[in-house]
């Protein structure tokens, strides 16, 4: 190249010029590095204020649309107010007109309920005359020490009969009937027994009475007969006594501890026993006397807490995991094989 008389040739990236080379090429590469950073920055700022201007777009057609529902639903209450006040108008003219047809069946009307409030009231005043007034005679006269004179409309007889009852007339009147129709029947469906009228009369009066003097309700022992001495005086007091004492008596019914125990001596356990998350074979309301108790009866405190009704506690019940665990129920089994 010397020889040629060319320029002098050097390597590429040795001496000053090299130097310069390179921090001019750094400077380009940075000075692109912060043009495409600002590009991409208000690109990222034109995004957002794109989206914002979308928003408040949206923001706005709700409003608009909320405006307008708003002003529809208070047309829509107007109209509806509008047409049940004129409804209400209509009924109210309707009912004020005086036709032939609903005067007359307002005055029927008016006319029976009239007449059942009277037969109401008459009905209570011989149900007063009748029944009450005997009764708070017989009170005051038992109360009072000097003797009380009897109204009028007793006719003489203080005590109250069965048949004073007003309010059950109807029933005596159907039974009464009811007695009539079996007494007819048996007479027109049965013959006399061998021809001998009287006989089969008495016969007849016998089962009457039997009849009239059949109770109807379960056998009890009278009220009156409630009483300590009497109660144990009767022929049911020594079943009593021997309950109260825990004596020997004999019952249907298993009494005494243990009573309802399962036999398991042949080492196979019972089936039909109840079971929890931390206890199993459990004999429940067969173990002891907690048949007769109740399972209450293991909740009850020394201390007095809640003795009349253990299982009730509000206060002093107990508290923690494991009395949550005992009450929780347990979880239902899963097979993996089913899930597919």
């Amino acid at each position: 190249a010397r020889e040629r008389g060319g320029p002098e040739l050097r390597p590429k990236g040795t001496g000053n010029n090299a130097l310069e080379g390179d921090a001019s090429a750094g400077i380009h590469v940075d000075a692109s590095k912060l043009k495409s950073i600002e590009q991409n920055l208000s690109t990222k700022e034109m995004m957002k204020a794109q989206k914002a201007k979308e928003f408040e777009l949206k923001l706005e057609k709700l409003r608009k649309l909320r405006e307008q529902d708003a002003e529809r639903i208070k047309e829509r209450f107007a109209r509806q107010q509008r047409l049940k006040d004129h409804k209400t108008e209509l009924m109210v003219r309707e009912i004020l007109s005086e036709n032939g047809l609903k005067a007359e069946a307002g005055k029927l009307v008016e006319e029976y309920d009239t007449r059942m409030h009277d037969r109401k009231q008459a009905l209570h005043g011989r149900w007063d005359a009748e029944v009450a007034q005997r009764v708070e005679h017989q009170v005051m006269k038992y109360l009072n020490s000097t003797p009380l004179q009897a109204p009028e409309h007793f006719k003489g007889r203080e005590l109250l009969h069965p048949g004073d009852d007003p309010l059950k007339s109807l029933i005596r009147q159907a039974n009464e009937e009811e007695s009539f129709r079996k007494a007819t029947e048996f007479v027109l469906l049965h013959s006399p027994q061998q021809g001998n009228l009287k006989e089969e009369v008495k016969r007849r009066d016998a089962i009457q009475d039997a009849v009239s003097r059949r109770e109807n309700t379960r056998p009890m022992l009278p009220v009156p007969l409630w009483e300590q001495r009497q109660h144990y005086a009767s022929n049911l007091g020594r079943f009593c006594q021997s309950c109260e004492r825990g004596g020997s008596h004999r019952s249907a019914k298993r009494m005494g501890e243990g009573v309802h125990f399962v036999e398991e001596s042949d080492g196979i356990p019972t089936a039909g026993k109840t079971k929890t998350k931390h206890e199993k074979n459990r004999l429940g309301i067969l173990e002891g006397t907690v048949a007769k108790e109740g399972e209450s009866k293991n909740y009850k405190r020394p201390d007095g807490h809640s003795s009349a009704a253990p299982c009730q506690d509000h206060y002093f019940y107990e508290r923690g995991n494991e009395a949550v665990q005992r009450e929780m129920p347990l979880g239902k089994r899963l097979y993996p094989i089913l899930k597919k």
